[in-house]
């Protein structure tokens, strides 16, 4: 099996594909990928997701190598595509017109929250054999766009769970604020300083033993969302802590997420998949309402809409945090299981056994451009309510 990844938010995913397949003695390979020139992982966030027992076989294969050379992946059994939508449509495309008796079999996923895009994201994916999906409420949505937009089934999804669930240890009833940052939200720094700077007299002002910000990436790493460097979160804290006597500790963490809720007394954040381990965990979690998330729909509005949003001036003004109701948590919060693995496992070597014939494509639906606004008017009117 051929794991091909293209940023940090797929090493989940993959890893917990490897750990489905390992113990039947698959033979796997990692293949990261670079992007103009340069590696999207480096030793540091591949380290934070524990790669070092996986092979990786290649970590200078180009997303544009990738998109014109699709010969090599079909000397494996089965290819993990963890791509963003547009490259894994292409790659898709591109297998399934390549002439070999023995294709791969193709399993695609999607890094966290579905965002904005949702429906596009899966009409992009919609032509793997086999498409995971991390919750109850996408995995219906996909049923829906596959009957009423993309003209074919949705036989190829599997309920997998969100992968990092699993490895989320127990609460230590932590003492530290913490603050998940997004880079791209809010964009504009003075956005981004005048909320961080709230958020610490947040930790002022009630009884935290320090305020952690959750970096993502650092300034010179790659991710799924990047920003200017001087809108990083490290740049931005550092000007605030040196412009007045901060009377708590402030630091930026570029652990892993395990690690920091493990002493996490209330979270923060606007939209990132790490708000929902909180949830997950029981941890008071309040997503803000803040300049930048415009989401009318999809992971943004998931967040935006919900009974937990709030603003962070409520906050300062000593509004409780809501826990998420049993029918929410219900719909948005899966662990990846024992159980969940298997399926997967014995999903594709049913197929490797019995070979069924080639999934088609979704419908065409015109230019990128014009599919792009197709799939997102189908989101409203999906999404219109969360």
């Amino acid at each position: 099996m051929g794991l091909i990844v293209a940023a940090d938010s797929y090493l989940p995913h993959a890893l917990k594909v490897h750990e489905a397949f390992q113990n039947k003695n698959w033979s796997i390979s990692l293949i990261l990928c670079s992007q103009n020139g340069q590696i999207t992982l480096s030793k540091r966030q591949l380290k934070r997701f524990q790669v070092a027992h996986i092979e990786i076989e290649d970590q200078h294969l180009s997303l544009d190598d990738l998109k014109s050379n699709t010969g090599f992946l079909c000397k494996y059994d089965a290819v993990y595509l963890g791509l963003p939508a547009h490259h894994a449509r292409n790659e898709l495309r591109i297998l399934k017109g390549t002439k070999t008796d023995k294709p791969p079999i193709t399993i695609s996923a999607f890094p966290g929250v579905l965002y904005y895009i949702q429906t596009y994201g899966q009409w992009c994916r919609a032509g793997s054999d086999i498409l995971l999906f991390n919750d109850r409420r996408t995995f219906a949505d996909y049923a829906k766009a596959c009957k009423y937009l993309f003209g074919t089934t949705s036989e190829n999804a599997v309920l997998f769970g969100y992968p990092s669930f699993a490895n989320l240890p127990a609460n230590n009833n932590g003492k530290n604020l913490v603050y998940v940052d997004q880079n791209i939200l809010p964009k504009r720094k003075t956005d981004r300083k005048n909320l961080f700077t709230k958020i610490i007299s947040i930790g002022e002002k009630n009884d935290f033993e320090k305020v952690v910000f959750l970096a993502r990436n650092r300034p010179e790493e790659k991710s799924n969302h990047n920003n200017a460097t001087c809108s990083h979160v490290e740049t931005i804290v550092s000007e605030i802590c040196n412009e007045g006597s901060s009377q708590i500790g402030v630091e930026v963490n570029y652990g892993s997420p395990q690690d920091v809720l493990l002493d996490c007394k209330l979270c923060l954040g606007i939209n990132s998949t790490v708000l929902l381990y909180s949830m997950f965990l029981g941890i008071p979690t309040a997503p803000l309402k803040t300049p930048g998330a415009f989401g009318r729909f999809g992971g943004v509005r998931l967040f935006q809409k919900t009974r937990m949003a709030m603003s962070i001036n409520e906050l300062l003004n000593g509004r409780t945090v809501k826990m998420p109701t049993k029918e929410w948590s219900d719909a948005n919060l899966l662990p990846s299981t024992d159980a969940n693995k298997n399926l997967l496992l014995e999903t594709v070597e049913a197929r490797i056994a019995t070979p069924l014939p080639a999934r088609c494509l979704p419908n065409k639906l015109g230019t990128l451009m014009i599919a792009r606004f197709i799939c997102r008017a189908f989101d409203i009117l999906l999404h219109y309510k969360v």
